[in-house]
């Protein structure tokens, strides 16, 4: 009678012991990636050219769109919690935001995180999204149509509680919203767009069906990326031809030769990641010559750059596909 006893306070206590370490589980992998967004964040808070404010490209956003992908739709609160305390709380003293912004803008990111993932589920085939042309095409639209909404639930809340805090008519918070709307839906649709397919193909890769060759010729196109994006920002230029400095956006079309090569060889793995590597070089490069060029210069750079690499990302992805 003694062991039954037992046994049954035994099979009770396991279910709750169960319990406990999966909600401490769950809780430790919230608290992870919600301080990973939030060093992310302000990481790309040091570089200008990859500052939404500045230019439309930023890299969070896909992050987050992809920990929904691969890790599913639980993580959404640490998706809120890392994005309103980047606003909020920058390390750097670059944008400090208000808790009614800050919250705003969390919202906007986890929704967009979460009803993008969703709707790649449905229609694009989810975490195997870039395998097909079709699924390709159906994934840059979804990214596009929910960095519009949520581009746009975030600047309403911030500009609401601007204009709350500042006594100023909704009416003309509205009609002076739409130019930073179209570049924070910029910012967003652009990151995601280059860094999506980057964590999704690299993902979907185990690391020993790499072979030494693939290895060397996935350096070598990430290396030409790079020393392209150097070149196409101006910094080498302007150290080394001076003269050539106005005609430095020109250098960036020769990112179409290593995203070539990695596309008629079938290996859209490596295109993404020149992709991802040419926008951070270009980003420093161009970040080096703020000092030496117009405003009007880099702001051109700044849009002309990404822009390019985002048609030719999608163009050798469906090449490749």
């Amino acid at each position: 009678r003694h062991s039954m006893t037992t046994a049954r306070i035994g099979r009770l206590k396991s279910p709750n012991l169960h319990t406990a370490l999966h909600a401490a589980t769950y809780l430790l992998e919230l608290a992870v990636i919600a301080a990973c967004y939030f060093g992310l964040a302000n990481i790309a808070l040091l570089f200008p050219a990859a500052n939404p404010a500045a230019t439309p490209l930023w890299p969070p956003t896909g992050v987050a769109l992809c920990l929904v992908l691969l890790c599913g739709y639980r993580v959404w609160p640490a998706i809120f919690v890392g994005a309103s305390s980047a606003a909020a709380f920058s390390v750097y003293g670059m944008t400090m935001a208000s808790l009614p912004e800050a919250v705003s803008i969390g919202v906007a990111t986890a929704a967009a995180a979460a009803v993008g993932g969703w709707l790649i589920n449905r229609w694009a085939y989810g975490r195997k999204a870039f395998d097909t042309p079709s699924d390709i095409a159906k994934c840059m639209a979804i990214i596009a149509v929910v960095a519009m909404i949520s581009s746009a639930i975030a600047m309403a809340g911030t500009r609401l509680a601007t204009g709350v805090a500042s006594g100023h008519a909704p009416a003309d918070l509205i009609a002076g919203a739409v130019v930073p709307w179209i570049t924070w839906w910029l910012a967003d649709a652009a990151g995601t767009a280059i860094v999506t397919p980057a964590i999704l193909l690299w993902a979907n890769t185990p690391l020993h069906h790499m072979s030494k060759s693939g290895i060397v010729e996935t350096a070598a196109v990430i290396v030409v990326a790079a020393a392209i994006g150097a070149i196409a920002g101006g910094s080498i230029i302007g150290t080394y031809r001076p003269a050539l400095l106005p005609y430095r956006e020109a250098f960036a079309f020769l990112i179409f030769v290593p995203l070539l090569w990695a596309a008629l060889r079938g290996n859209a793995r490596d295109a993404t990641a020149a992709t991802l590597v040419f926008c951070g070089a270009a980003a420093w490069s161009v970040a080096a010559q703020s000092g030496a060029l117009p405003a009007a210069d880099l702001h051109r750079s700044h849009v002309v750059i990404p822009a390019l690499a985002i048609g030719a990302l999608i163009a050798c992805l469906m090449l490749s596909a």
